[in-house]
């Protein structure tokens, strides 16, 4: 595989022929697929802390398309850890990255992770579009739909009526990935996808913790049956993302500084404009008046958030915990 920019990963094109007169004039189909550059976008924090809804409301972006809950890269990562135990699975308490491995390696399992990717986010338009057809949604272009009809850069128009055609630069694709516990892999993300933005959902500990607690996960999290355990994970999760943050964060030694924003689940429900214009900012889009109507959505979310990203926002469950005689031990932060 040759080598390919991280932040910029082009899907690869067929040879063709540059002395075939059939084709002068005509847009082969390596010029098209040299056309389209895909761009992650990480989706990460506590589950019920606002993940489902920050990629509800960019998926609502002409330019975006949700990529759902996919486990590909920690199914990835296996293979370039080592020491690996008589299974070939990496040593829990040892496994670190492969010394040996090379850019191409690395670029290998970006380009397979971009592939699944692609795959999840196919697979969820596929669904809108069921939806769309049996009644669901609105008539609007979801940002699924609208994905495969981006152009350019992220909010490039076409020229006024008159002009002379333009040659277009790439169209950027962009595509979420929110998988909640990629917060524990921010360290590999940021060596494979170093420029990739990352948006990292928090909320209120005792609010997060009690949601876990009150939610029935189809495949269940054995930490979210008792609080107890519930706010053992969550300290955790916070003690980690603080490691990230002296190793990954703006100004750190290690030059390995990663594009993250923090997004407060209490700030989303109550200034949800001025933050869906803040989300597309800190990707690189223009705002967009669709994310503002996440909720008009036809795209189905599969989570245990799914019936309440396709409502308005409301700000019932900020605080919730006060209804109760309850307090984390993780604290509010």
């Amino acid at each position: 595989m040759d080598k390919i920019p991280s932040s910029n990963w082009r899907l690869p094109a067929p040879p063709v022929e540059a002395d075939d007169e059939d084709n002068e004039g005509v847009e082969t189909d390596e010029e098209k697929d040299e056309e389209e550059v895909v761009v992650p976008i990480f989706v990460v924090g506590m589950p019920r802390s606002g993940t489902t809804l920050v990629e509800q409301i960019l998926e609502r972006h002409p330019s975006c398309t949700a990529g759902g809950e996919m486990p590909s890269l920690p199914v990835l990562a296996p293979t370039i850890f080592v020491p690996r135990d008589a299974g070939g699975q990496p040593s829990i308490e040892k496994a670190h990255l492969d010394p040996n491995l090379t850019s191409r390696d690395m670029d290998s399992v970006a380009a397979a992770f971009i592939a699944k990717l692609k795959y999840y986010a196919a697979v969820g338009k596929m669904q809108a579009k069921e939806e769309e057809e049996s009644g669901g949604g609105d008539d609007l272009t979801t940002g699924a739909a609208a994905a495969d009809t981006a152009s350019v850069t992220s909010d490039a128009t076409a020229g006024a009526a008159g002009e002379p055609k333009k040659k277009r630069g790439p169209r950027v694709r962009y595509i979420i990935s929110k998988l909640p516990n990629h917060y524990e892999m921010l360290g590999l993300i940021a060596k494979i996808f170093p420029t990739a933005p990352i948006i990292h959902c928090t909320r209120d500990a005792r609010d997060t913790v009690l949601s876990n607690y009150f939610t029935r996960y189809l495949e269940g999290l054995p930490w979210s049956y008792d609080l107890g355990d519930a706010a053992d994970y969550y300290a955790s999760y916070r003690s980690l993302m603080r490691h990230w943050a002296t190793v990954l964060g703006p100004g750190t030694k290690s030059g390995r500084a990663v594009r993250m924003m923090e997004v407060r689940y209490e700030d989303l429900v109550c200034m949800p404009t001025d933050m869906a214009d803040r989300l597309a900012e800190f990707v690189g889009l223009q705002p967009h008046e669709a994310m503002h109507r996440h909720h008009e959505s036809a795209r189905v979310a599969m989570t245990s958030s799914n019936e309440q990203v396709r409502r308005p926002v409301y700000q019932t469950s900020v605080g919730r915990w006060k209804v109760y005689d309850f307090s984390a031990e993780a604290g509010a932060g």
